[in-house]
């Protein structure tokens, strides 16, 4: 069809659709759709379709036009959609009214047809604007805080337009802007149409500014009216844009506030419930606007808009995302349609184990009943209430999510803190307040940063509520004036996000070609849709959404039957136009300092993203940037369990958002515990099988760059598993010189290495002048001798200090943790050991060794010779030495995990001993699936500790099962042992019941300790010793749940990690924690830590020391941090060449004397 036989045809249908019977405008309604899918939008505008629509839905004498204007409405919603979705959502809140027109009553009597106007006709313009299109939702999306200074100089520049009335509808003065004008509702709800091609206003529409004449109900209308109204308003609210959710829902707010109409109420309260089937995200963001709107009417009003609003609530609370209350939906929304439940649906909520985060849906639908639980009588229901408030809060990671529920729960806790004659009750409602009060002042330092679609709704509706209280109390003495300043900050919000829309319009305005720009100048449905789009971008914008994928969405369907016709790629204009606002926030984030550094650094850029982490459903950094230069090196410093590692392993595996690709940056991720498949290789030839360097290197490359580490040939050559910690940190060094890395990522790099190789590795790595280095350590003195600057974890962002550790601690004082660990602000609760038989000084030794010698199977010589120690209780040992020296050797001695070569080991038969070892993921590796506490109770379940079997005093050998063999004589008899059963204390020693093979149990023996020891059965001994120590250690100590919990209480771990995380989830501190933790559940005597430093923060570490320091039994420690050791050890066992040199130890002391050992 060509275009002049198009627009014949349109003009010709368009005059059907308005004049002809009801089952003929459906028809044509569809052919006018047709038609303009067949040619393009512009037909809508060279023939004003939305100024005919808009004054047939306003004619008054001809309900069959007006119900023709509402047919045309939905084809148009159903059929064409996007492209005419701002043309569709400005009639909106027409189409609400409509809905609310009355049909013949047996009173009225039809209107004659030469009536001139309808007895119901608003008097005064603007009565739709009046009703539902206020200044409340036009302030929030685009209102008065702009229209004062637009047509400005300031704002011309920033846009890019000329200055008023030269330029675009949106800085025309003179006629009004469209999006930001204060007295329009959404984009266009007072125009009546969108001005001709040439600027003219078209035949009976109003004047540009003002606002169409609507009648809000007139005496006589059709039947068909409402319900075409109902249709049509379905139709245009199923068809938009998800992130158009926050620009639809204050007009149905303001739908459902039409008092007038019943029907416009029910209709409007239906389509917030439609919203949550096109746009659940957006809807779950703005549950605590719409919760309290439909609760209102849910329990007063008629029963029809009771009814809607209660089917609304229902389909809105779908949208919630949170598992763990899903179930309970239903029973909220009961509680809150029938106050009579809410003790049924409080005692469900206390049921429930909360594991996922608790974000701000969930809220919005559990709040409302809360605060009606904390008014309940009964005072039962009161303190469950605030238990399960207190086990929600525990899962809101932003207290951001919790903002808009403060003020309701606030006053019924503190109530309940003060009231209730329960004094337990009083006490967790007293805790629950402190911790409402401390988010409450962190929600109020970040004020600013309100803004996202949630917030956007919010703010709307505060604005249209303070404006109908105003409007009430002019009325009656003021009455309302209290919500004004409810009203400020909405009104605050409002001027950010006008100022953001004029910005984003002008970044749009470039991107687009200069025919589609020179196009907009001229005003239309053109840049109506700008206006549309730029707004539904700027509630992005706002909520720090910049995902290239949720701007196309807004900008793609909407503008590309617009810009098409100019040879624009629109998906490309879309992603350019994203990147630009994205760059524009960020130069605003740094213009008014919220969260980048102060100033700018010289030097090249390596990267400089903004982007947000998460990792096993936990927030760990949201909307931060990461800003690195080429040469620095940045210590990354936080608490344990907020994402360094985490943050990391993403850079290193390219899953960080913004950070540049691999072939832009190469970033390698230095680690020395490599994984088990390669350590049986030489240097030389893991390097060369590296998968990044295969093609890449040669041999002789690999060589040259390892003797650069230092490597010898000899040591070139050896397998990886016999290099110290040291020497695999060199390892992986060369690794990443040799793949030609631009950033180095070091997290813990000085684990395993001795003061030698820590010092090399500083020198190393101050002197690489053209790499980068980010580091994560627990060094003080390594970070503050390496580190040109510090990026310091503080409430889920990253914030650049330059400088080492001590300038970072001159500006933020807290940091002074990390130098001094006296500073810790808590400590680990380690449990008092029992009572050990015959022990009854500190001084009285608990375990010896004599004259221990240990070589390795297949060595010529040994590792560990002479050596003569004991321990008592009040042992603080520090056990040092080189890498390499035997010190793990000597502690594997000391828990039984190798036996001596020779000489003797005696340890008390009751000691309980916890042993942490060197690698300490050792003990949870086989164990990842289960939660802390599921661990704990899996290896303590048969009453003595599962790791104890493995240990070689415990395990049964070829010797052990000869000795077994043996007739042994016995009372004159030869009997062979099957088992030794239990045992009893007998003088100073103890004797053991031994099961004879094909003897019942009442022929059993008991036998003494040293008798069975000397015919080979001391596994056998020991093994009954450890049941016995299992047993009296976890006497009395529950293994539940709740009692594992309480056990991890004292470590530090809260439930969330403890009880319902899962181990493989734990950051590696929380690992160690629960290590830790397991070591302890027994109630040993005596503890031997193998390198606890490794992965423990500052806090956990000074917790560690002013743990031990209360302990009441034995501390073994190796470490090379000597400022742990100095804070905690009173006696240093040196080991080298092959000796343990104990100077002061009593058993040391006496060899020497003795002769038997060399000082």
């Amino acid at each position: 069809m060509g275009l002049e036989s198009a627009d014949a045809k349109m003009a010709d249908l368009m005059q059907t659709v308005l004049s002809t019977a009801t089952a003929d405008q459906a028809k044509v309604a569809s052919e006018i759709c047709d038609v303009i899918k067949t040619n393009g939008v512009k037909l809508c505008e060279s023939h004003n379709l939305f100024a005919k629509i808009a004054q047939g839905l306003d004619d008054t004498s001809t309900p069959v036009v007006k119900e023709g204007a509402l047919v045309l409405v939905r084809k148009l919603a159903e059929t064409v959609g996007a492209p005419l979705e701002a043309q569709l959502v400005a009639l909106l809140p027409t189409l609400l009214l409509r809905v609310g027109d009355k049909g013949p009553t047996g009173g009225n009597k039809a209107a004659p047809a030469g009536n001139k106007a309808a007895p119901a006709v608003s008097k005064a313009p603007g009565a739709a604007n009046k009703v539902l299109g206020g200044p409340a939702v036009s302030k929030v999306l685009g209102g008065p805080a702009v229209s004062k200074v637009l047509g400005g100089p300031a704002v011309s520049k920033v846009v890019g337009a000329p200055v008023a009335g030269k330029g675009l509808t949106l800085l025309n003065k003179a006629a009004g802007p469209v999006l930001l004008n204060k007295a329009a509702a959404p984009v266009l709800l007072n125009k009546a149409a969108a001005p001709a091609a040439n600027g003219a206003a078209p035949a009976g529409a109003p004047a540009a500014g003002t606002a169409a004449p609507v009648a809000e109900s007139s005496a006589y209308e059709a039947v068909g009216v409402p319900l075409a109204a109902e249709a049509a308003a379905k139709a245009v609210v199923g068809m938009i844009c998800p992130h158009a959710v926050p620009l639809v829902l204050p007009v149905l707010v303001e739908g459902a506030r039409n008092h007038k109409s019943w029907k416009t109420q029910e209709a409007a309260l239906l389509l917030v419930g439609h919203l949550a089937l096109n746009g659940p995200r957006q809807v779950a963001a703005a549950l605590h606007v719409i919760v309290p709107l439909l609760s209102e009417y849910m329990i007063e009003g008629k029963a029809q808009v009771m009814k809607a609003a209660a089917a609304s609530m229902l389909q809105c609370a779908g949208t919630i995302g949170n598992r763990d209350i899903e179930a309970a939906v239903p029973s909220l929304v009961d509680a809150i349609l029938h106050p009579t439940h809410v003790p049924e649906c409080v005692n469900r909520l206390s049921g429930i184990t909360f594991i996922q985060p608790v974000l701000s849906p969930a809220l919005a639908i559990m709040t409302p009943v809360l605060v009606r639980g904390m008014k309940e009588r009964a005072a039962l229901v009161k303190r469950k209430t605030v238990v399960v408030i207190e086990n929600v809060l525990r899962l809101v990671e932003e207290p951001r999510e919790l903002a808009p529920f403060l003020p309701m729960l606030m006053p019924g806790v503190e109530r309940v803190s003060v009231e209730v004659a329960d004094p337990e009750c009083r006490q967790t409602a007293g805790r629950v307040l402190l911790t409402l009060q401390g988010m409450k002042e962190e929600v109020d330092s970040h004020a600013k940063d309100a803004g996202g679609s949630g917030d956007v709704c919010a703010a709307a509706v505060a604005l249209a509520e303070a404006a109908a209280a105003k409007k009430r109390g002019s009325g009656n003495g003021g009455a309302g004036n209290g919500n004004a300043a409810a009203g400020a900050p909405a009104e605050g919000l409002a001027e950010r996000h006008a100022a953001n829309a004029v910005v984003l319009l002008g970044l749009l305005r470039n991107v687009i070609a200069s025919g589609a720009r020179e196009e907009a100048e001229k005003g239309g449905m053109l840049v109506q849709t700008l206006e549309y789009v730029v707004r539904m971008c700027t509630v992005l914008a706002a909520a720090k959404r910049f995902e290239e994928s949720d701007w196309v969405r807004c900008v793609v369907p909407s503008l590309e039957p617009y810009l098409s016709p100019w040879g624009e790629d629109t998906e490309a204009v879309a992603r350019q136009f994203c990147k630009q606002a994205r760059e524009a926030h960020r130069a605003a984030r740094s213009g008014d300092g919220s969260g980048a550094e102060d100033g700018e650094d010289e030097g090249e850029d390596l990267c400089d993203c903004e982007f947000s982490l998460g990792y096993g459903g936990k927030i760990l950094l949201s909307a931060t940037r990461l800003w690195l230069k080429r040469g620095r090196r940045y210590g990354l410093c936080g608490h344990n369990g907020c994402g360094k590692s985490t943050l990391m392993r993403a850079i290193a595996n390219g899953k960080l958002d913004g950070f540049p690709s691999a072939d832009v940056l190469r970033t390698v991720y230095v680690e020395h515990d490599l994984d088990s498949s390669v350590v049986d290789r030489s240097p030389v030839d893991y390097l060369l099988e590296e998968e990044a360097l295969k093609g890449r290197v040669d041999e002789a490359e690999v060589v040259c760059e390892l003797g650069k580490m230092g490597f010898g040939e000899d040591r070139q050559r050896q397998p990886i598993t016999a290099l110290s910690g040291g020497w695999k940190m060199k390892l992986a060094l060369a690794r990443a010189m040799l793949i030609g890395a631009d950033i180095l990522l070091l997290d813990e790099p000085t684990n395993h290495m001795d003061a030698t190789n820590v010092e090399w590795l500083q020198r190393y790595l101050t002197g690489l002048k053209t790499l980068s280095c980010l580091i994560v350590s627990h060094d003080s003195g390594f970070l503050d001798a390496v580190c040109t600057d510090i990026i310091h974890y503080e409430k889920r962002k990253l914030k650049h200090y330059r400088g080492n550790l001590s300038a970072f601690v001159k500006v933020n004082p807290a940091g002074r943790v990390y130098y001094d660990l006296a500073a810790a602000p808590f400590k680990y609760k380690l449990p008092t050991p029992g009572q050990l038989d015959g022990i009854r000084r500190k001084e009285s030794p608990i375990m010896k060794l004599t004259n221990v010698c240990f070589t390795y199977p297949e060595a010529e010589s040994p590792a560990l010779t002479g050596v003569h120690v004991q321990c008592t209780l009040g042992s603080r040992v520090a056990v040092v030495g080189v890498n390499g020296a035997g010190k793990s050797t000597l502690i594997k001695l000391i828990t039984g995990e190798s036996k001596p070569s020779s000489g003797t080991i005696w340890r008390h038969p009751n000691l309980g001993m916890a042993y942490v070892a060197q690698h300490a993921f050792h003990h949870v590796e086989q164990h990842l699936d289960k939660s802390p506490n599921e661990y704990i109770r899996w290896r303590f379940a048969r009453g003595e500790d599962r790791e104890e079997l493995n240990k070689v005093f415990r395990k049964i050998g070829k010797e052990e099962m000869r000795s077994m063999e043996e007739l042994i004589m016995h009372n004159g008899q030869k009997k062979q042992v099957e088992q030794l059963l239990s045992r009893r204390k007998s003088k100073k020693s103890y004797e053991y019941e031994v099961k004879w093979v094909g003897l019942k149990s009442v022929f059993n023996s008991w036998l003494s300790r040293e008798l069975l020891e000397d015919l080979g059965f001391e596994k056998l001994v020991h093994d009954v010793d450890a049941k016995e120590v299992a047993r009296l250690g976890v006497y009395g100590r529950p293994l539940t749940i709740a009692g594992v919990q309480e056990h991890f209480d004292n470590f530090g771990l809260d439930a969330e990690f403890g009880t319902y995380g899962q181990i493989k989830n734990l950051s590696g501190g929380q690992k160690v924690k629960v290590v830790l933790a397991a070591a302890m559940w027994s109630n040993p005597h005596m503890i031997v830590l193998d390198e606890p430093t490794n992965y423990l923060d500052r806090d956990s570490l000074a917790a560690l020391v002013g743990a031990i320091k209360d302990f009441e039994g034995a501390v073994v420690v190796i470490s090379h941090n000597k400022e742990f050791l100095a804070s905690l050890t009173n006696e240093t066992w040196t080991v080298e060449n092959k000796m343990v040199i104990a100077p002061g130890n009593p058993a040391y002391e006496k060899a020497l004397k003795a002769g038997g050992k060399k000082k």
